[in-house]
């Protein structure tokens, strides 16, 4: 969480000719000592320098800026045209909480070639009102509008706001933010939005967050680190005419002593909405240790009225964890909770997150799916394939996405620490675990894992905020029998940088 304080002649011919370049590909690796995998493609920066280099309108902020850093990207396919992608991140980290603005980049050929630019009006630097901003979330709709969503606050004066930016052309340009909601009181803010276009009506989208109030009037971090009197709950707001207007937030449930985060919404088959987020209890850990975290469960509340009314919150499974570190010095890694998707055609339901399984001293990868709409679900499993024969700090895995492809694939992406050792540097790799159409997903035999990083890297060049920092979350998305996944890692001079790879599954 942020705070605002802190023919078939020519398909012969196609035939051949990609023949021909899996044999040249097969020859390039064994000449190299690579495995060539014919269902990955080639790792594509998506990211490149600083798009706010030379800004000055943010200079006497607190902290230290990692400029030229690109983290916790999301990415999303245009439902119409399959190599319309648009991606977004933050951009300019700060070590102190959120950006210096959301960066974002659009590919017309299916993710191989980008054009970045910066969402205009969302902070300091974008020429808008607040210092910072977070959280970049970003779905397209049947009709090609894209919805992106940010939290933006001032750490100064203690205000915050949740914004959608509208783009009619695809990505290339962005409209005014319009702010949905915001906490000027001092005593409540929002947090960690998402937005979901739906699938079967270009009008509308659905915006979904975290939302709450301090009993003492100052909502600041010893207020939610101790207080077990503070209001938590999930807010919503619709657009029903393709982003012209957004309704009055609503709650969708509050609490006591309740903190529900990592919320989203997916839309089903037959139109009903489904909420997944990570809820916990007080007294609540920040990522630099204070406090004790008391996170209980994956749960869900379902509409079947478009979003004016919900279910009572339900438990899908515990969500319990013991959080990532640096197996050398114990420094934290910062990491996030869960991701949820839908099958677009059966309409089963997946959730993956990060759980410690029981008896386990670590961190892995659960999933949980559901065939009736989310009214009962499996076991949690452990997809992750981290080797179990390594040191067990380096068994810890963290930041899980998931998709599925439209033949029923189901991938689950996340890092962990497989090849770290007391070498200085902090290895790390992204994998994706993947369960082909044809496959048993109920078993963990019927899992396979696909390497979306070449080599691993080194997260201690990651910005450090309160923990090596790549992203509370990181972007996975189906596009045909393909999934594509956006990550952050350091690149060269760059701290982090935005980079995708495509998985074709079968």
């Amino acid at each position: 969480m942020e705070h605002p304080r802190n023919g078939r002649p020519r398909a012969r011919r196609h035939a051949r000719l990609l023949a021909s370049c899996a044999a040249a590909l097969w020859l390039i690796a064994a000449a190299t000592g690579v495995d060539a995998d014919p269902t990955v493609g080639p790792l594509v920066q998506v990211s490149g320098p600083s798009l706010f280099d030379g800004c000055t309108a943010d200079s006497t902020q607190n902290g230290a800026a990692f400029v030229g850093s690109e983290v916790e990207p999301w990415v999303d396919v245009d439902p119409s045209d399959a190599s319309h992608l648009v991606a977004a991140w933050q951009q300019d980290r700060w070590s102190n909480g959120a950006a210096r603005g959301i960066g974002s980049a659009v590919s017309r050929d299916g993710g191989a070639t980008w054009r970045s630019t910066f969402v205009p009006g969302l902070s300091a630097c974008s020429g808008g009102v607040f210092e910072r901003a977070t959280d970049p979330w970003v779905s397209i709709s049947v009709d090609g509008t894209v919805y992106l969503s940010a939290y933006v606050f001032d750490r100064t004066a203690g205000q915050d706001a949740v914004t959608v930016s509208a783009s009619s052309d695809g990505g290339e340009t962005w409209g005014a933010p319009a702010v949905v909601a915001s906490g000027p009181d001092g005593n409540s803010f929002n947090d960690k939005e998402a937005v979901t276009a739906d699938p079967h009506d270009a009008d509308v989208a659905y915006l979904t967050w975290s939302r709450f109030t301090s009993p003492n009037g100052v909502a600041d971090d010893s207020a939610y680190a101790w207080s077990r009197a503070i209001r938590g709950g999930l807010a919503i707001s619709r657009t029903t005419d393709g982003g012209a207007t957004w309704e009055p937030h609503r709650m969708i449930f509050e609490s006591t002593n309740l903190l529900p985060t990592f919320a989203q919404i997916v839309v089903l088959p037959n139109g009903d909405l489904v909420d997944v987020f990570e809820e916990s209890r007080l007294p609540y850990s920040k990522p630099n240790g204070n406090g004790t975290e008391h996170t209980l469960h994956v749960s869900m509340t379902r509409s079947t009225d478009r979003g004016l009314t919900w279910s009572r919150p339900k438990a899908i499974a515990p969500a319990g964890r013991v959080g990532t570190t640096d197996p050398e010095s114990g420094r934290p890694v910062r990491a996030g909770g869960l991701d949820v998707a839908v099958d677009p055609v059966s309409g089963r339901l997946h959730v993956a997150w990060t759980y410690a399984f029981p008896g386990s001293a670590v961190d892995s990868i659960a999933l949980s799916t559901s065939g009736d709409g989310g009214r009962t679900w499996s076991a949690p499993m452990k997809v992750n394939r981290t080797p179990t024969d390594v040191p067990m700090g380096a068994q810890q895995a963290f930041n899980p996405s998931v998709a599925v492809s439209s033949n029923g694939a189901v991938a689950v992406s996340y890092s962990d620490l497989r090849t770290n050792d007391p070498a200085p540097q902090l290895a790390t790799s992204v994998s994706m675990a993947l369960c082909q159409s044809t496959a048993d997903c109920a078993s963990p035999a019927g899992w396979e894992e696909r390497m979306l990083t070449d080599v691993p890297f080194d997260l201690r060049k990651a910005p450090y905020a309160r923990g090596y920092f790549v992203g509370d979350y990181t972007g996975l998305v189906a596009a045909g029998s393909d999934v594509l996944a956006a990550f952050t890692m350091p690149h060269a001079a760059d701290t982090a940088s935005v980079f995708l790879r495509r998985v074709t599954t079968n």
